[in-house]
């Protein structure tokens, strides 16, 4: 009896069915750190939502460019964290988890020249190319290649505001002792894992998995690690 029950463990860890994370091996601190480090926000949530799941996670890393093709080609199952609307021309393979927490695009200025935005027609804000800002037919893009680089243009006085991802600023400031100032917030997005439709099986475990974590905090704290708070004025 004992062997039996070690073989029926032994099949039923063999069926468990195995899920494709896709992550960009470039990385994003804090978010992901590439492929080299395999740490970061990401990593950590990911790893605790397949815990609370029967399923076998496994990261895939692929350029930025290949993450989304992959996707469509049903090569991976996951891609974090992309709201609906950016991949509005993709509804019929696509599908959308819980929430997994909020991300906030704030005004960042160089130290001690901390303003408030009013109407934007006139001014020329640092952005990152590629990403889509609310109202950003209203004002100058200055296109960038990272978040790193727009922070050291506003520290250094190259330019007079940008927009970036407040936890992205939190850890790089930090990490880069960058002198900046936090204004208020551009605009803000819930996140959601964007799933497979042939995995629509697995996504009511998969909101369970979220909203159990969310519940207890465990993202929060994931999330707290990496940033710390700045001085914040509206």
């Amino acid at each position: 009896m004992k062997w039996i029950f070690i073989l029926l463990c032994m099949s039923l860890g063999a069926q468990a069915e195995t899920i494709r994370v896709a992550l960009s091996f470039e990385g994003n601190p804090p978010y992901s750190f590439g492929e080299q480090e395999h740490r970061g926000i990401y990593v950590e949530v990911f790893q605790e939502i397949f815990k609370l799941t029967p399923y076998q996670l496994e990261f895939v890393y692929l350029s930025s460019a290949r993450v989304r093709s992959s996707f469509t080609e049903g090569k991976v199952d996951i891609e974090c964290c992309p709201i609906s609307k950016w991949r509005s021309a993709e509804t019929a393979i696509s599908l959308y988890s819980q929430p997994l927490f909020k991300t906030e695009d704030v005004y960042v200025f160089p130290q001690g020249k901390l303003r408030t935005i009013g109407p934007l027609a006139n001014e020329t804000i640092a952005t990152i190319k590629g990403f889509g800002y609310a109202f950003d037919t209203v004002f100058t893009r200055y296109d960038v290649e990272s978040e790193l680089k727009l922070l050291k243009l506003i520290e250094g006085n190259r330019l007079p505001v940008g927009i970036a991802d407040r936890t992205i600023v939190n850890y790089l400031s930090k990490s880069h002792q960058l002198n900046i100032a936090i204004g208020q917030i551009h605009e803000h997005s819930l996140r959601p894992l964007r799933i497979q439709k042939s995995k629509a099986h697995i996504v009511p475990v998969i909101n369970q998995a979220i909203n159990s974590l969310i519940n207890n905090g465990k993202i929060s704290t994931i999330v707290s690690k990496y940033t710390r708070s700045l001085k914040e004025k509206n």
